[in-house]
């Protein structure tokens, strides 16, 4: 049963997406996300989470730009079913009034209708001991131990050898996390990664890692920004990658009626190994959101969306960018039933010599028309 120390929360949705032409890209998506956490006793405590998406629209592919990483060309710029699920959980073990130990997990799986991109699944499992430094603001000092598997498999004509691109990442960290204010909090963490891979280049290779992340509320919303470097998966190309990425978001409702959101990322990747797919190269990705939601009347709203994605690809491979401008319209029906109308404009732009992978210039104008059941469960 819950109670004051323990919730549980439900979010899902089903939408069906109906074309005014092209009846043939008619398709169905969910998204779902639930959660759960409980303080068992005074020195046990449960945090479990789990997330899940299958959708063919791009817009939908992901819901934190963090996870816009550049490694899916195809797939999340594209009409191609995308499945993707991320569980994980955290027990904290209380040990003393400021001495504390958390085991974590987590496990994602990305799977995808493209021939060009190689499916992926990952784990990870680990441990953070971290020390109290102010009780009541939840400050903490602490040092992680992490190990991630990544392994990927063939899809379609994709190569015949993914395991090569299989590898594992053991990552340690010392670092500290501190409220400030009741506003303003930071994290900040700095390690040593080593990879381990059956590819002989990518094997052993070891580098420094960290991050720094800062967070301000807002009287009516929030402002972050972070930076981090770490070891990642290759997405649709497999193997290990270096990355070093900085993230900003920003939020705020400015009036009762009109809701700003802005996100953006900027990350450059280090391929490592021996390519498995072609494409694999080193790169820079820069990803720009900026959005406005405006609310007419009390069961109808009115959103603008615009999304610039540039990846910058060493010679002689060409530049790729995509614009997409979104327009959508949404009329609460009854609870958790909505309609909406969406206008969608993409359009691809390569500069420079083509790929035989798939990518390809484009230009397209979707009009459809979606509705959508969101229960949603809070305990």
């Amino acid at each position: 049963m819950p109670s004051p120390a323990t919730s549980l929360g439900l979010d899902y949705r089903v939408g069906g997406e109906i074309f005014a032409r092209h009846a043939d890209q008619d398709a169905v998506s969910q998204q779902g996300e639930l959660s759960f956490a409980s303080q068992l006793n005074p020195y046990l405590s449960l945090n479990v989470r789990d997330a899940f998406i299958s959708t063919t629209e791009p817009l939908q592919k992901f819901v934190r730009i963090n996870e816009a990483t550049g490694l899916r060309d195809i797939s999340q710029q594209s009409r191609t079913r995308t499945v993707s699920n991320i569980a994980a959980g955290t027990v904290e073990l209380r040990l003393t009034e400021r001495a504390i130990v958390d085991l974590l997990f987590e496990h994602s799986l990305e799977n995808v209708s493209t021939p060009q991109e190689l499916n992926e699944t990952r784990y990870s499992i680990g441990t953070e001991v971290g020390y109290l430094t102010d009780i009541a603001r939840r400050s903490k000092a602490y040092i992680s131990y992490l190990a991630t598997f990544f392994t990927f498999g063939e899809n379609g004509t994709t190569a015949s050898n993914p395991r090569s691109a299989n590898f594992q990442v053991h990552t340690v960290l010392v670092g500290w996390r501190h409220t400030f204010s009741p506003t303003l909090a930071g994290d900040a963490a700095l390690g040593y990664a080593i990879t381990q891979s059956g590819d002989p280049a990518a094997d052993n290779l070891g580098s420094i890692v960290g991050r720094l992340n800062v967070t301000q509320q807002l009287r009516d919303g929030q402002v972050s920004f972070g930076y981090n470097r770490n070891f990642t998966s290759g997405g649709g190309v497999g193997g290990a990658v270096r990355e070093d990425a900085l993230i900003a978001t920003f939020f705020w409702k400015a009036t009762p009626k009109v809701t700003t959101l802005f996100a953006s990322k900027y990350a450059l990747f280090d391929f490592l190994g021996t390519p498995v797919v072609d494409n694999t190269g080193a790169r820079s990705f820069l990803s720009l959101r900026p959005g406005l939601a405006y609310q007419i009347l009390p069961l109808v709203n009115l959103a603008f969306y615009y999304t610039y994605e540039s990846t910058d690809f060493n010679r002689p491979n060409p530049k790729v960018s995509d614009q997409k401008f979104t327009l959508i319209s949404q009329l609460a029906l009854r609870e958790s039933v909505f309609l909406s109308l969406m206008y969608d404009y993409s359009v691809r732009h390569l500069q420079g010599p083509a790929f035989t992978s798939g990518l390809q210039d484009f230009a397209r104008n979707q009009v459809m028309l979606l509705l959508t059941y969101a229960p949603t469960l809070r305990f």
